[in-house]
């Protein structure tokens, strides 16, 4: 059995949880979309997963300590999707004049 460390999300940065959910979506052969902008998320792109077994990336990801998640159905698959957590280095940034 795999040994993951112990942290919790609010010990992790962003990157590391941005990583974390890759490394679950690669174990359950799952899809990461980084800009997923579902209904919950209030037009502010963040993570998404889009896999076959919902309960199965669920649980890959709480292993890594990353909870939270919110789920939907897209008809084919279903997507896993984590408002509080964007990428923030793909968004653009707004300037005030």
């Amino acid at each position: 059995m795999k040994k993951f460390p112990t942290k919790t999300a609010a010990d992790m940065t962003n990157e590391q949880k941005i990583q974390a959910l890759k490394d679950a979506a690669e174990e359950v052969n799952a899809k990461i979309k980084l800009n997923y902008t579902g209904s919950n998320c209030f037009k502010n792109p963040c993570l998404a997963a889009y896999c076959d077994n919902i309960v199965l990336f669920v649980e890959a990801a709480a292993i890594r300590g990353v909870r939270g998640g919110q789920s939907d159905f897209t008809g084919r698959s279903c997507v896993v999707y984590y408002p509080q957590i964007t990428n923030q280095s793909k968004q653009k940034t707004a300037v005030s004049v």
